[in-house]
């Protein structure tokens, strides 16, 4: 509800209101930061207990791709970002559709705080990987979170700036989905389509 009022109050605001207006979308960005980590650590939690119901099941991926960006495109109106989709037609993927929707919510969050004007998702199959790809076109990761979310979940190091719970989130919600000898993955880079911070989540 109270996102829904600062979305409301940033459209009825005045153009020339250029303080005001920062002020609510900096609001905005932190109110929906604080409901993305109390979800994901709830969910954690629930996970490391083993009583989280885990419930992989076949979507289409043209309609998840609409959904993840109809969480943001409140926050990306109020910022000025264009945010676009772009899905193979008639994709499926076999996932847990709340745990890969927080993890992919949460990028493009990440990618809207650092990105100069465009945000990608970009859902594909190459080399019988789902693969989902979050890219914008700010300055990139810095070296130090670069590489790190690889090998077992406990190596990633929580330390790495307020992405740390993001990062541990996604790595867990990858690793839980595994078909015969593979287990889901993520993987942070530079550069992609769009030249800044490339978030990529793999699942077999």
């Amino acid at each position: 509800v109270m996102t829904a009022e600062l979305e409301r109050a940033m459209v009825h605001t005045p153009e020339g209101s250029g303080l005001v207006r920062a002020g609510l979308s900096s609001t905005l960005w932190q109110l929906q930061r604080l409901r993305n980590q109390l979800v994901q650590a709830m969910a954690l939690y629930r996970i490391h207990q083993n009583f989280y119901p885990f419930d992989p099941s076949a979507h289409a991926m043209t309609d998840f791709g609409a959904e993840a960006l109809a969480w943001v495109e409140g926050l990306a109106l109020t910022r000025g970002m264009e945010v676009r989709a772009e899905v193979t037609p008639g994709l499926t993927g076999f996932f847990d559709r709340d745990l890969v929707s927080s993890a992919v919510v949460q990028a493009l969050h990440n990618g809207m705080r650092f990105a100069r004007r465009r945000v990608n998702l970009t859902i594909a199959r190459p080399n019988d990987w789902l693969e989902l790809r979050v890219e914008d076109d700010g300055e990139g990761f810095p070296e130090a979170i670069l590489g790190q979310p690889s090998g077992p979940v406990g190596r990633l190091d929580h330390a790495a700036g307020s992405a740390g719970l993001g990062l541990y989130f996604s790595q867990v919600v990858a690793e839980l989905h595994r078909h015969h000898e593979r287990a889901g993955r993520i993987r942070l880079e530079n550069g992609g389509k769009l030249g800044g911070a490339c978030f990529v989540l793999q699942l077999p």
